[in-house]
């Protein structure tokens, strides 16, 4: 984050979704609208980087925890780890937490882990995504996780989830 030359440095880059109307324009015409409508919130300034580690340092605690109840498969402290609009898969997050309740009640024990982890940090929400290693008693799978993240009660809530296998 800092070079010690007083330069800043990016950290992450903010994801520009298709216009909702559903008409291509050139990616740099758009880009350049985002630019002058919108403050750059990827660079920190060499004066903030205790800031930034403190985040990160925060998010991967509470990345541990939520991987570490969903391994010994408890479903309520699972559950605190997600935002109340939390959305995956067509699902909202009640039926979201039933869903893996599910599967916890299928297999006898499930172990997840994680590696890589990176976090791009937003204005208003956080990217976090790493390798995801996850094995149960019927399944085991290897692949790139990614939560979006954001505040929610002083603390960080999981609002998006999303896998890919490798």
């Amino acid at each position: 984050i800092n070079n010690n030359n007083g330069r800043f440095s990016i950290i992450g880059e903010e994801y520009q979704p298709a216009p909702e109307d559903g008409k291509q324009e050139n990616p740099l015409i758009a880009a350049s609208r985002i630019i002058k409508t919108r403050p750059v919130i990827a660079a920190v300034s060499p004066e903030q980087p205790k800031t930034v580690k403190a985040d990160v340092k925060g998010i991967k605690q509470m990345i541990e925890g939520w991987l570490k109840a969903w391994s010994s498969k408890n479903i309520a402290e699972y559950g605190n780890y997600y935002a109340s609009d939390f959305r995956s898969q067509g699902m909202n997050k009640k039926s979201w937490i039933n869903y893996k309740d599910r599967l916890n009640k299928k297999y006898k024990y499930i172990n997840v882990s994680m590696n890589k982890l990176t976090v791009q940090k937003g204005k208003k929400r956080h990217i976090v995504s790493f390798i995801q290693h996850y094995e149960s008693s019927g399944f085991k799978a290897v692949g790139r996780k990614i939560l979006i993240l954001k505040r929610e009660g002083g603390q960080w809530k999981i609002y998006r989830e999303s896998w890919k296998k490798s």
